[in-house]
């Protein structure tokens, strides 16, 4: 490993995380309590959000020698890897029977312990192990893990970069640092990191789906379909693939491709989601029968989504029914105060009823909502070129909040904490 002052810097901080894990631990605890919960994971990838990003892992296949301690490590990677909590108790027992393998059994347990969703006890078994035995590793790849899961950005960072320094084909660990350098507002360290997967593992169908989602998130709706596409083609008929067809058509639909979004909704199973936005493509082709029959066949599947309202009321105000539109659109600008769609309709609506006061008011919202989008968009660029900014991501926040985005603000608010705390720490190292 290279010995310039940045890996020096990051060796030590690790052997400092280890030492303390769990004393950082119990402090985060006494946060929770005091707070109320902290950061944890929603889109993708949420994001994708949320929440999706979390799910693009891949599985191995998991070895069964345990004659000599070098097959235990090898089985050790391979278990890890897999995140099956029951087969990492099953080689628990092995080794256990095998004695002399206090390491590996401390390892395999935090690593249960993390995915079973406890990655606070997860840390407190990391802080056990050597940390620059034959585990180092996989040490370095779940400490970072299980730190990101709870809310320690700068430190998960400083752990996956060695993970990948002593190991450049580590996948796991370019999956973790991209959804830390996601959530750090660093988007084109999260495509790259995601292009690192893609090389190693070519037929996963999962970091295009990422890659898909951030650019859809930005705009990028050329972008977004064509790694959506390659999602697709890569995940075929399985279930997993249908949200990304249902993401594909959205981006297709924001570029006016409306035939092409109901071919692709027409490979996906029904569901509220498809068929609404199928009943949105017809309405805009002019097939207004078959959008009201694609809205009916949706109420199947639950209480109408927004997208579904907003349909139904501009088909209900076309047809000259006021009262009942605006029902609908009290409906979704209830659930989601910043719907800019709604509030354009609602404007409309009272300008009908001859009430300009309430039409230019919600006239102003329309404004307000695409000045904060500007901003966001502007600040978010900013958040890329300048990783370690904690001013632009408490302002990201703030903008977040008053489009009525808390969880993607909290991301924000953590990632500005993030930034903070790796500044301070430069600032102390001598």
């Amino acid at each position: 490993m290279p010995q310039d002052w940045a890996s020096q810097y990051l060796e030590e901080r690790y052997h400092i995380i280890l030492k303390f894990g769990s004393a950082i631990v119990n402090v985060r605890n006494r946060k929770k309590g005091a707070y109320g919960g902290v950061f944890h994971l929603t889109r993708i990838l949420g994001v994708i959000s949320g929440l999706v990003i979390l799910a693009l892992l891949a599985y191995f296949v998991l070895f069964r020698s345990t004659s000599t301690q070098d097959s235990s490590v090898a089985e050790i990677k391979a278990a890890v890897s897999n995140r099956d909590p029951f087969e990492v108790q099953r080689l628990i027992g092995e080794l256990r029977e095998a004695g002399n393998q206090t390491d590996c059994i401390a390892l395999l347990e935090g690593a249960r312990a993390l995915y079973l969703g406890h990655s606070d006890l997860a840390l407190v078994k990391f802080n056990q192990l050597d940390p620059e035995g034959a585990l180092r590793n996989p040490l370095l790849t779940l400490t970072g893990e299980a730190l990101y899961l709870e809310g320690d950005l700068q430190n998960a960072e400083i752990c996956l970069r060695l993970a990948l320094t002593d190991d450049a084909e580590n996948v796991d660990a370019h999956r973790w640092l991209a959804i830390v350098y996601y959530d750090l507002g660093a988007v084109d360290m999260t495509l790259g990191e995601l292009d690192e997967v893609s090389k190693r593992v070519t037929q996963d169908f999962r970091p295009h789906y990422m890659r898909g989602t951030i650019h859809s998130d930005f705009g990028h709706h050329e972008e977004a379909i064509h790694e959506f596409q390659l999602a697709i083609d890569l995940a075929g008929k399985e279930p997993a693939s249908m949200p990304i067809r249902e993401a594909l058509a959205k981006s297709q639909m924001a570029l006016k491709r409306f035939d092409a979004a109901l071919q692709t909704l027409a490979d996906c199973s029904k569901s509220g989601t498809a068929l609404a936005l199928k009943a949105d493509c017809l309405w805009q082709l002019g097939r207004a029968d078959e959008a009201q029959a694609a809205l009916k066949a949706a109420e199947e599947f639950g209480p109408p989504s927004n997208m579904a309202r907003r349909l139904q009321a501009r088909m209900k105000f076309e047809s000259g029914d006021l009262e009942g539109a605006l029902k609908l659109l009290e409906a979704v600008v209830a659930v989601d105060s910043a719907d800019e769609e709604a509030e354009y309709q609602l404007a409309l609506i009272f300008r009908q009823m001859n009430d300009e006061e309430m039409s230019q008011r919600h006239m102003q919202r329309v404004d307000d909502i695409k000045s904060f989008k500007t901003e966001l968009t502007e600040l978010s660029q900013t958040a890329m070129e300048e990783p370690q900014n904690a001013e632009v991501r408490e302002a990201l926040a703030e903008i977040c909040e008053q489009l009525g985005q808390r969880q993607l603000a909290k991301v924000w608010r953590t990632a500005a904490e993030s930034c903070r705390q790796n500044i301070a720490t430069k600032d102390a190292t001598p």
